[in-house]
């Protein structure tokens, strides 16, 4: 991290690469004007020692909410119709073909459905649940 802000006038760095305190105290003189975050988290900056060096923070709040809340969705309805179970069946080759009573699942009309926490992530989720006429209920 310290030859990365010697060398490079902007760093896109992940949640794995840790800027501490201690990481810009060990550099003398620093190139980077900006480390723009790749993710909405952003932890692992200390932002008051970057702003200290003159160093721009960013980050991209909002850049996994609709993926968190479709990841979120798909298990849902997968647990609902057991879709995971079918899966591994037919990856094991033991899928005999269908029968009216196998991996019998739930519709998800009509259900209740609970989010708790209604940031970005419960309101994308609160969506779709709505549109598949679920109860939803927020906490």
């Amino acid at each position: 991290m310290t030859e990365a802000l010697q060398n490079f006038d902007i760093i896109l760095p992940t949640l794995g690469d840790l800027f501490s305190e201690s990481i810009f105290q060990k550099v003398t003189k620093i190139r980077c004007k900006l480390l723009a975050n790749f993710g909405a988290g952003y932890n692992h900056i200390a932002v008051e020692a970057a702003k200290e060096r003159g160093v721009i923070v960013t980050n991209t709040p909002g850049v996994l909410t609709d993926a968190t809340a479709d990841i979120a969705l798909t298990l849902m309805l997968m647990t609902a119709r057991r879709a995971g179970e079918g899966e591994r069946l037919v990856r094991k080759g033991k899928w005999e073909g269908w029968h009216p009573t196998q991996m019998l699942g739930y519709h998800v009309s009509g259900k209740t459905a609970a989010i708790i926490g209604m940031g970005r992530i419960g309101q994308a989720i609160a969506h779709p649940v709505s549109f598949w006429l679920w109860n939803g209920h927020y906490l």
